[in-house]
């Protein structure tokens, strides 16, 4: 594939297959803004030629997490093989339990915890532990959302307690470049650390400096759509200066052996 010439002239991408490891549904009071339903998710994938997406739920972090997981199920059973689900736990109730999601043929592919929407709740807090031991069971990754120092710490410390699961560091672990040292070191400490490429703020090499520090078989491609279109990720993808085969890992390859699609 000729990807310059498929960035330019705005044409799907081709010839690859693409998983979105990062995507929101849903609305709240707070993020108004941001995800809407997976009816409009679809024709926004199909444009750029986007395979499938793994999506959570706004609501599951800020309001009705059992609502929030209802909506996503129902996206993802809506748009099989498409559409894939989060299951997000929440460290306010303690009858929380997203065993159900697994065991009922949902689409459910993982486990995403956001605990600076759930009141600055540390990722690595206790609380959060049945839904982690779960995701050791079912052998499925955990997204976290990471921007700041603090929660790479913490993200590394549920790495280092669960070596089994995958820990995707979503956003690739940092806002502040300074931070982006501190996460390559805990990934090269810890193989069960992963990164996306949904980097909210980012600059020219970013990607390319990752893989020399990691390699493309620990990165997987993410785009934070809705609050972010896949244009954006996929063309700073395409364009960069990554081989053709670490575009491939990146964009779907290491998503398929980590997620078992």
């Amino acid at each position: 594939m000729n990807w310059y010439e498929t960035v330019m002239e705005g044409h799907p991408f081709e010839g690859v297959y693409i998983f979105d490891c990062h995507g929101h549904i849903d609305r709240d009071i707070h993020i108004w803004q941001g995800s809407v339903n997976a009816d409009a998710i679809v024709p926004a994938l199909d444009r750029v030629g986007v395979d499938a997406v793994c999506v959570s739920s706004i609501l599951s972090f800020t309001s009705d997490w059992r609502l929030g997981n209802k909506n996503t199920s129902a996206a993802a059973k809506k748009y099989p093989g498409c559409i894939y689900g989060y299951a997000v736990p929440t460290p306010f109730d303690p009858n929380c339990d997203l065993r159900p999601y697994f065991e009922d043929r949902e689409g459910f592919l993982g486990v995403k915890v956001h605990g600076s929407m759930q009141g600055g709740t540390a990722l690595d807090d206790p609380r959060y532990f049945p839904a982690y031991e779960l995701a050791a069971e079912k052998g499925v990754p955990v997204l976290f959302h990471t921007w700041t120092a603090e929660e790479i710490r913490s993200a590394e410390n549920v790495a280092a307690r669960y070596p089994a699961v995958p820990v995707i560091l979503g956003h690739s672990g940092f806002v502040a470049p300074a931070d982006r040292a501190l996460a390559i070191e805990a990934c090269r400490r810890r193989d069960n650390l992963f990164f996306d490429t949904c980097i909210s703020f980012t600059y020219d090499g970013a990607l390319e400096a990752l893989v020399n520090a990691i390699g493309s078989r620990r990165i997987l491609y993410g785009s934070d759509i809705n609050f972010y279109d896949n244009a954006f990720g996929l063309g700073r993808l395409a364009l960069s200066r990554l081989t053709d085969e670490e575009k491939e890992c990146i964009l779907g390859k290491n998503a398929k052996t980590l997620f078992h699609i």
